[in-house]
């Protein structure tokens, strides 16, 4: 009986010692799994550091929530025609030289890489609103002619068709495959003028990323989004995280545009291929056309992306799609929701301003 189990013991430490290889074998490919999926989702090298940082960016968005909390209520208000009329003219350009501030300093960081510098404004879901569509519209124009940036509107040409064509109404207000290949074909005749340049910076290295999004270390990452039950669609991102399938190669061989916007540019509820830049590329068969947008960003977002980022692209054309909402997205509330930095604000000085105004009527 004696023999009987300690034949049995030395068959159980016999198997325990031939697992324990496997066990360790498999634990190593578990945390080796983790670092590389950590290593593609974060910027930081170490994940202490990346704790660090979420922590301190909850206690600091913890206190601004607080703080919102006593404006809640004139959010929506704050956004609409009233910020349009004359009595609330210091929020409005306050706003607006936000705005000029980020355009500027996105424009000499263009021209830094000799690369030319193109504003594209698409009106917004409901573009027969006055109260946006001709401040907002006057404002941009004014902000090109002013600095000598090249402006392309295709307001007048949406205009020729009904709402629900050039959009994904009613269910969205974002624009359909149509209207991105109205904007695309608009693009392609004012850039053609172009299409012999190239510009002669070259950077010595380029960075893993070059876009927001996520991409993939061996191939490009094909991915399922539902951010409406009704329309599902596939984002396909490269190695370097702009939502492009094929990947950026160096040198360069055909001419190289670079798109910077928010989610009209982006594409919602869209496949790659009914997107602006994809269209663009076909109409410009002599080029290729890299998204680097993200949806929610503003001039400031899109400024921070291209310095730290989309620079490396090394391109000889910048797109960048301005909207209507780009100026009311740098309210502070706004921007503790969507802004790139993740970091926290509170209102200024004429912003409280405003809400009390607000609050008085």
């Amino acid at each position: 009986m004696h023999e009987k189990n300690r034949a049995h013991a030395r068959r159980l430490k016999t198997f325990l010692f031939a697992a324990l290889p496997l066990v360790l074998v498999l634990a190593a490919a578990e945390v080796a799994g983790r670092i590389i999926f950590f290593q593609i989702r974060s910027d930081n090298y170490c994940a202490l550091q990346c704790v660090y940082e979420r922590l301190r960016l909850g206690m600091l968005q913890w206190h601004a929530n607080r703080l919102a909390a006593h404006y809640r209520e004139n959010f929506e208000k704050a956004m609409g025609p009233q910020l349009y009329e004359p009595r609330n003219r210091e929020m409005l350009e306050h706003l607006e030289a936000q705005y000029e501030r980020y355009f500027l300093k996105l424009k000499q960081e263009v021209e830094g890489i000799q690369a030319k510098f193109v504003l594209l404004y698409i009106p917004y879901v409901d573009y027969t609103h006055s109260y946006t569509l001709g401040p907002s519209r006057r404002f941009f124009q004014r902000l090109a002619d002013k600095h000598g940036v090249d402006f392309v509107d295709v307001t007048e040409e949406f205009l020729k068709y009904p709402p629900e064509v050039v959009k994904l109404l009613p269910q969205d207000g974002h624009v359909s495959r149509f209207g991105n290949q109205v904007v695309a074909r608009i693009l392609a005749q004012h850039l053609r003028k172009y299409q012999g340049y190239r510009s002669p910076f070259h950077f010595p290295s380029h960075p893993r990323l070059m876009g927001d999004l996520v991409g993939g270390p061996f191939s490009s990452r094909r991915r399922r989004w539902n951010q409406r039950e009704d329309m599902p669609y596939t984002v396909i991102t490269n190695r370097q995280g702009l939502r492009n399938e094929k990947d950026v190669l160096f040198p360069k061989t055909k001419l190289r545009i670079l798109t910077l916007g928010d989610s009209y540019t982006f594409g919602p509820h869209l496949p790659n291929s009914h997107t602006y830049p994809y269209f663009l590329e076909r109409y410009l068969p002599d080029s290729e056309v890299f998204n680097a947008a993200a949806e929610s960003y503003t001039v400031s977002d899109e400024e921070a992306l291209f310095d730290e980022r989309a620079k490396f692209v090394e391109p000889d054309i910048v797109l960048l799609q301005c909207l209507d909402n780009d100026l009311t997205d740098f309210f502070w509330f706004q921007r503790n929701i969507y802004d790139r930095a993740r970091a926290a604000y509170v209102p200024d000085a004429v912003e409280k301003a405003y809400f009390e105004t607000l609050d008085r009527q």
